[in-house]
């Protein structure tokens, strides 16, 4: 708790601007960076209570900032509570900033087995917004969540599908991070199917992906 406005707002700022927002969380440094996020990730529950009850908007920018962190920690992540707080208090905030938090409030419950029901909704709801408004990142992200609910209910054939057409569409419009996220986790539901060879072929794939953007994550 803070005892004024001030501490609480420069704390949030701290943890979105200078650990989540942190641009070599994906590439070359990113063991080292991934070291540091870990041994500070205590504060973004705080960052986020406080944010949710005075900035609902500043409390939707960390749920999306958290959303490469999240992605790399795979199910570490414990922060529930405070992404549903954030989505309910942000109702007000634009619609484009809603959809992208939405999105990523989605995959983070749908990838480390929260709430299927609630995560679904959510990618839905920032999946329709997206396609409308052209934001393809959000987009991107809401279809990635979809697939990582159905592939963690055990839906492994609609999560591949899904996953399928998340990389494509990601290849054609250059969203190579994307793309990798895609390949891994089609090569990891492949596996879970029992298909092998398939699964080994998607996983050289998403390695060459990774070396690509000088990241070694697919091998975390």
């Amino acid at each position: 708790a803070f005892a004024s406005e001030a501490p609480g707002r420069a704390h949030a700022l701290w943890v979105l601007e200078e650990l989540l927002e942190d641009p070599a969380i994906i590439g070359p440094d990113e063991r080292a960076t991934l070291a540091r996020l870990r041994a500070e990730d205590h504060h973004f529950p705080v960052a986020m209570m406080w944010a949710t009850e005075h900035d609902p908007e500043l409390a939707l920018r960390l749920t999306i900032a958290a959303t490469s962190y999240l992605w790399m920690v795979d199910y570490r992540f414990t922060w529930f509570d405070e992404l549903r707080r954030a989505i309910e208090s942000g109702r007000s905030a634009s619609p484009d900033l809603r959809a992208q938090a939405l999105a990523a409030a989605a995959h983070s419950l749908a990838e480390n087995f929260a709430d299927h029901v609630v995560a679904t909704a959510y990618a839905t709801e920032a999946l329709d917004h997206a396609r409308t408004s052209g934001d393809v990142e959000t987009e991107l992200t809401a279809m990635l969540a979809l697939a990582s609910g159905a592939r963690n209910a055990g839906h492994l054939a609609e999560a591949i599908e899904l996953e399928r057409e998340t990389v494509k569409r990601a290849d054609e419009v250059g969203a190579d991070l994307w793309a990798l996220r895609g390949t891994r986790w089609m090569a990891f539901a492949e596996m879970q199917r029992g298909n092998y060879e398939t699964a080994l072929a998607l996983a050289d794939d998403a390695q060459q992906r990774g070396d690509a953007l000088g990241s070694d994550w697919v091998a975390a």
